[in-house]
C-alpha cells in the first residue's frame, strides 16, 4: 500500500506544481480567470466563438460539428479556421458547471500550460533525467517568454500532447510494448484535434526522432514493423477524417494563403533575438536589434535553466529498472519509469 501511494503521489505533486506555476505566471488572469480577459482583439473574439460553438455542437445530439452558425448556407464553416476541438474539451467541465465563455477559455489555457509542463517532465524522465532537471525542462517548455506571448492564441499555445507523444515513442523504441505505441498514436491524434499547427510540429519532431534513432541504431530490436504499420494506418485515417472538411472548404471556397501574404506575418531575423522579458531588454538595451515582428528568443533564464538541467550530475535509476534482468536492461536504451509511464 505504501509503495502504491508513493507511485501515485509523485505524479499528483508534479501536476500540482505545474498548475500552481500556470496560475502564478499568468497573474492576474490566472489568479482571477473569471474576472479578467485577454485583449478582445480579432483572435480572442474568434476563439471565444470557436470554443462556444464546439461546446454547443458537441452537447447537441445530431448537430454536425463543422457546420457552424456562420456564413449560412455554406457548409463546414468551422474549417475556415482552427477547430480547437481538443482545446474545447478542456473548457467543457467549466462550461457544464455554469461558467461563461471567458472563464472556460481561460481555464482551458491554464490547463494547457500545466499539461505542457507535465508533458515535458514526463519526456525528460523517460530520457533518464532526474526529478529536478525534469522539472526544469517542464518549466522551460511551458513558460518560456515566447510561449506566454501566445496565451491568447490557443492554436499555438495548446501543444501539450507533443512531449507526451514523444515520450511514448521513446518508450516504445526502448521496450517494444504495444501499449506505449498505442498511447503515442492517441497523443498524436489528440494534438491534431487540439491544434493543426501543433500536429505539424509534432510530425517534424517525430521524423527527426526516427531518423536519429535509425542512424544510431537505438530501438531497432524493439520496434516491430507490423505494429508500427498498424499504428500509422489507424492514426492517418483518423487525422484524414478530421481534415476532410478542410479539404472540401479549400476546394470549394478557394481558401488559400500565398507566400506573399505569409511574408507579412513571417518572423524576420531580428525576431530570433527579441524577447519581452525585462532581463533581456536590460541586457540588449544598448544594442540595436532592429524592428522584430515577433518574440522568438527563448529568454535568458530558460537558457540558463536548460544548461543547469543538462549539466546536472548523475541520472539515478528508479526502482522499476532494478526489477529487470541484465539482459533486458541491455536490450532497452532507456530506463523504465515509475508513475506516469510505468504502465505504458
Amino acid at each position: 500500500m505504501e509503495a502504491n501511494t508513493r507511485r501515485w503521489l509523485a505524479p499528483v505533486l508534479v501536476i500540482a506544481v505545474f498548475l500552481a506555476l500556470a496560475v502564478a505566471m499568468t497573474h492576474p488572469l490566472g489568479t482571477d480567470p473569471a474576472g479578467h480577459a485577454l485583449d478582445l482583439g480579432g483572435d480572442t473574439r474568434l476563439f471565444l466563438w470557436t470554443v462556444g460553438w464546439n461546446l454547443h455542437a458537441l452537447g447537441t445530439p445530431g448537430q454536425p460539428l463543422f457546420d457552424a452558425n456562420i456564413f449560412f448556407p455554406s457548409r463546414h464553416t468551422l474549417a475556415y479556421s482552427e477547430n480547437l476541438v481538443g482545446f474545447s474539451l478542456l473548457a467543457a467541465p467549466v462550461r457544464a458547471l455554469g461558467g461563461d465563455l471567458v472563464l472556460s477559455l481561460n481555464t482551458a489555457s491554464l490547463l494547457s500550460l500545466a499539461l505542457c509542463g507535465l508533458g515535458a517532465f514526463v519526456l525528460a524522465r523517460q530520457l533518464g533525467l532526474g526529478i529536478l532537471p525534469s522539472l526544469l525542462a517542464g518549466l522551460v517548455f511551458a513558460f518560456a517568454p515566447p510561449r506566454l506571448m501566445r496565451l491568447g492564441q490557443p492554436h499555438q499555445l495548446a501543444v501539450q500532447w507533443i512531449p507526451f507523444c514523444l515520450a511514448f515513442v521513446h518508450r516504445y523504441l526502448a521496450t517494444g510494448t504495444r501499449r506505449a505505441l498505442a498511447l503515442a498514436a492517441v497523443c498524436f491524434f489528440l494534438q491534431a484535434l487540439t491544434s493543426g499547427h501543433g500536429a505539424l510540429f509534432l510530425s517534424a519532431a517525430l521524423a527527426l526522432l526516427v531518423i536519429y534513432r535509425g542512424l544510431t541504431g537505438a530501438g531497432r530490436g524493439a520496434a516491430r514493423p507490423k505494429d508500427v504499420t498498424v499504428a500509422l494506418v489507424v492514426t492517418t485515417l483518423a487525422v484524414a477524417a478530421l481534415l476532410a472538411p478542410y479539404a472540401e472548404v479549400r476546394s470549394g471556397q478557394g481558401l488559400r494563403r500565398g507566400l506573399e501574404e505569409a511574408e507579412l506575418w513571417s518572423p524576420n531575423a531580428e525576431s530570433f533575438l527579441a524577447s519581452p522579458t525585462h532581463v533581456h531588454r536590460a541586457l540588449l538595451g544598448f544594442v540595436d536589434t532592429g524592428d522584430a515582428r515577433t518574440y522568438l528568443f527563448p529568454g535568458v533564464l530558460p537558457l540558463f535553466l536548460a544548461l543547469v538541467a543538462l549539466a546536472w550530475p548523475g541520472r539515478k535509476e528508479d526502482d522499476g529498472a532494478s526489477d529487470r534482468s541484465s539482459e533486458e536492461a541491455k536490450a532497452t536504451a532507456l530506463p523504465r519509469r515509475d508513475g506516469i509511464l510505468a504502465r505504458a
